[in-house]
Formats: C-alpha cells, sequence, structure tokens
C-alpha cells in the first residue's frame, strides 16, 4: 500500500479549509486528492477528536472518584485508628512509615 504523501498536519489543514467555506471540490482540485480520500482524512480526524474528549472525560471522572476518596481519607484513618485502639496521631505515624517501608514501632 501506497504511503500518503501528506503529513498529519497537512492532512489536518487540508480538512480544516472546508470550514473557511471552500468547496470540497475545490480543496481537492487544489491539492490534487480524490473527494474520496478527504471524506476519508475527514471522518477519521473526527473518530480521533472525538476519541481524544471520550479520553479526557474518562480521566476527568477517574480524578474526581480520585478526589472523593481523598477526603473521605480522614474519616477512614479516623475508623481504623478507633478500630485498633490507636490515636489518630500515632496511626498516621504508623501510615507514614508503612509508606518509607520501615518497620512501625507500635
Amino acid at each position: 500500500m501506497k504511503t500518503s504523501q501528506f503529513s498529519l498536519t497537512q492532512r489536518k489543514a487540508i480538512v480544516s479549509q472546508r470550514q473557511t467555506g471552500a468547496s470540497v471540490e475545490e480543496i481537492c482540485r487544489m491539492h490534487q486528492i480524490s473527494p474520496a480520500t478527504f471524506y476519508n482524512w475527514e471522518k477519521v480526524l473526527k473518530e480521533d477528536q472525538d476519541e481524544d474528549k471520550r479520553r479526557i472525560k474518562q480521566l476527568e471522572q477517574e480524578n474526581a472518584r480520585l478526589k472523593k476518596m481523598y477526603e473521605d481519607s480522614p474519616a477512614m484513618e479516623a475508623a481504623i485508628a478507633d478500630f485498633l485502639g490507636l490515636s489518630s496521631q500515632k496511626l498516621s505515624v504508623y501510615i507514614r512509615q508503612i509508606e518509607k517501608d520501615k518497620k512501625p514501632d507500635l
């Protein structure tokens, strides 16, 4: 299969010319491409843009979930401290020691 003589940025520029009001026939004639090629590029670029939007939305949802989990962290620490019979301050020290891969001192 023959590789394209146009880079991705060139294809984006060519497809974006349609937004300026130029007809597909004019654009194709100017760049010596077929209308089928133009419509194919347009479709692929739109799908890429939609995929990027979906990924951004997915990342925003994950970020919101993580923020909520982080907000609930003090309540969780208090519950764990109560269960273990430790003060919240001692539990915080214990958690920091675990995070540093040290043997905790209880």
